[in-house]
């Protein structure tokens, strides 16, 4: 079975003269005495005694080994139908995972979703397969890989630590929620942050981001990176920094993070978190998928009050129009005279923020009205009161 072998010192060929690895830290070797490439196209898949369910374990074999054993929590809302384990022996994970790192990954992929319960999984290891982990005997930990790499790198028997029993070849996570690959990496380049969830939601055109932490190590906090999609150029633009929110330093409990994106345009939009150490090393983290975030078209048309209100002598003006038109924009004094034209062009449907200065105005009570019609008979029209102080 390829990547199933035990290397041997001294022994650094087969039998017909290919190289073969003569310690674990040079890769898993085969059984036998032929070293050959093998990786199937579609590794099989493991069996299972039992289906999950509240409360029942699940062992998944291959080869007539016990790959992993999953223990379901109980009362939860829904449970998989089923789970299919595909085990990779010999090959690393094409994701990046820091420091050392197993010579092998387990994949794991729902049918159905696990709501209002987690599980503990148990995976079965060679300690042939540890590659590059220093001092395996003490030092292995699990890792799981969804978009990017989560290392449970506290030793222990609590939430999102790493139980090792390596006699026995077997190491222990408890109470996980979600479904990945895992592999075994080391401490010597932990990720200082294991991030539980990282989601976003659309409120007109606002984005509400949130992410929870499972455990924090020197964390300093998270730049909040947006990029925008470019319609002209057909690429999304840069990432930009729009904000930082301050972590909680090292702790081994759960922490919430929230953070709101407001006034945005009609587009698509991506968001991206940047951890940062408190001793400037980072990691960045994508949005669980879909990793597109839309600002659709408003519903109907409106204009708001500016803000500040008072002026002095700047504010800004939103508005918002759900069909293609021209939209003019202008304020006027108290006696109905044009004093400033903030806007008067085509525009698609969508949402709007422009500025009035009033830097060159007298104080006092203005108005300004928007205008939006379109060539198919849509049209919009309201007029706002604006206090200009300085």
């Amino acid at each position: 079975v390829s990547g199933k072998g035990i290397s041997i010192a001294g022994s650094s060929s087969d039998y017909d003269g290919t190289s073969r690895p003569t310690a674990v830290t040079g890769g898993c070797s085969d059984i036998g005495s032929d070293e050959f490439s093998a990786t199937p196209p579609n590794n099989p898949l493991a069996a299972f005694d039992n289906a999950p369910g509240s409360g029942v374990t699940s062992n998944y074999t291959l080869w007539g080994r016990t790959l992993i054993t999953i223990t379901w929590g109980v009362g939860g809302s829904s449970y998989p139908s089923s789970i299919s384990v595909r085990y990779y022996s010999g090959v690393n994970h094409p994701g990046v995972l820091g420091g050392g790192y197993s010579n092998s990954y387990w994949q794991i992929t729902p049918t159905g979703a696990l709501t209002g319960a987690t599980y503990n999984i148990t995976i079965n290891f060679g300690q042939n397969e540890t590659y590059t982990i220093t001092t395996p005997s003490t030092n292995t930990r699990l890792a799981k890989y969804n978009g990017s790499w989560e290392v449970f790198s506290t030793a222990g028997t609590g939430i999102w630590q790493s139980e090792l029993n390596y006699a026995s070849e077997l190491i222990t996570t408890r109470g996980m929620n979600s479904f990945s690959d895992y592999a075994l990496t080391d401490q010597t380049s932990p990720l200082p942050v294991e991030l539980c969830s990282f989601t976003a939601s659309v409120n007109n055109r606002q984005v509400d981001i949130s992410w929870e932490t499972c455990s924090e190590l020197n964390n300093r906090g998270f730049d909040v990176e947006r990029r925008s999609y470019n319609n002209i150029s057909k690429a999304f633009n840069n990432w930009e920094k729009i904000s930082f929110v301050t972590g909680n330093g090292t702790s081994n409990e759960h922490h919430n993070y929230n953070y709101s994106d407001l006034k945005l345009s009609t587009g698509k939009y991506q968001y991206r978190l940047k951890q940062i150490d408190f001793n400037g090393n980072f990691e960045y983290y994508s949005l669980n998928t879909p990793s597109d975030v839309i600002i659709g078209t408003p519903k109907a048309a409106e204009l708001f009050q500016n803000y500040p209100n008072p002026s002095n002598p700047t504010s800004k003006v939103d508005f918002q129009i759900p069909f293609s038109s021209k939209v003019s924009l202008k304020v006027y004094d108290i006696s109905g005279k044009e004093v400033a034209s903030l806007l008067d062009k085509e525009l698609e449907g969508g949402f709007y923020t422009t500025e009035f200065n009033g830097s060159n105005l007298a104080s006092g009570v203005y108005f300004y009205r928007l205008i939006a019609s379109s060539t198919d008979g849509n049209s919009f029209s309201k007029t706002m009161k604006l206090i200009l102080v300085k």
